[in-house]
């Protein structure tokens, strides 16, 4: 398996992941932080719950993935319910149904932009679908880096982000049928978590979060993700690849690939993260 470098290496660099890291649910372990932007080698063991903490004071980037098994069959490539059909996503797609459960905030479209205006601390979103075309744009506008916005995608395609999505705090989105970011994809967030478990439902100011389920499809990173200064990338769930770039400056990149995942925040840091592998 491949872990992730350690943020403030040389030149102060940011934790990067910019190879490809696919889990199979057959095998977990973590064993290497290094510095800089290296991907430093590591064995991996089968187990039950792992956890790790970032507690170094520039933060951890974390690559949490599977291997399979050393004589098993070579793992399929991952696979989003959307993708692996016939579901096309037009160039101007944006996300559809949008609805407030808990919190405030106005969702307005105007030609390709879609602007989420969050007027409480935390906010809560159903939606139908949500889809990003290649020529569109999703912008939160959120009072300060520590709110977050809990996205749930309740149709039944995975989504594809092909466009912009841009956040000034922190957005959650969490899709059981996968999760896609295209070749195109250009995230910049103050911090991320993309996830095909579902949220337990804990209240969103507090500081532990854990997600659990069986979603069939598959986190994909092909694009370019970045967290503000101290931010966070957390990508999680059964499946998990990133043929992508990941950075946060002295912050936290995570990979889990798991059927439970607990996450601990302190303010808008990601610092413990746990999971259990999947079955």
């Amino acid at each position: 398996m491949r872990s992730l470098a350690q943020g403030g290496g040389k030149n102060n660099e940011p934790p990067r992941l910019n190879e490809s890291h696919l889990s199979t649910g057959m095998e977990s372990g973590a064993r290497h932080l290094g510095a800089g932007r290296r991907n430093g080698q590591g064995g991996c063991k089968s187990g039950g719950s792992k956890s790790i903490s970032s507690r170094n004071a520039l933060a951890a980037a974390i690559s949490l993935a599977l291997a399979p098994l050393a004589h098993g069959s070579p793992a399929a490539p991952p696979c989003v319910a959307s993708t692996c059909g016939n579901t096309f996503v037009a160039a101007t797609t944006h996300p559809l149904g949008g609805q407030i459960v808990s919190g405030s905030a106005s969702i307005i479209q105007s030609g390709n932009v879609t602007d989420i205006r969050q007027l409480s601390a935390d906010v809560s979103i159903d939606w139908l679908s949500f889809n990003i075309g290649s020529q569109a744009t999703v912008d939160f506008l959120q009072p300060s880096a520590s709110s977050v916005a809990v996205n749930r995608i309740l149709g039944n395609n995975g989504s594809q982000i092909l466009g912009r999505l841009d956040a000034n705090g922190q957005v959650w989105l969490v899709n059981p049928n996968g999760i896609v970011f295209g070749p195109g994809a250009q995230v910049n967030v103050g911090g991320l978590v993309a996830s095909t478990l579902n949220a337990n439902g804990s209240a969103l100011s507090a500081t532990t979060q854990s997600f659990a389920g069986n979603g069939s499809g598959s986190i994909v990173n092909q694009g370019t993700i970045t967290s503000a200064n101290g931010g966070y990338v957390a990508l999680i769930g059964n499946r998990i690849s990133n043929q992508g770039v990941i950075t946060a400056q002295l912050g936290t990149v995570a990979l889990a690939a798991g059927s439970a995942v607990t996450l601990d925040f302190s303010g808008n840091r990601l610092v413990h993260l746990q999971w259990t592998k999947a079955r």
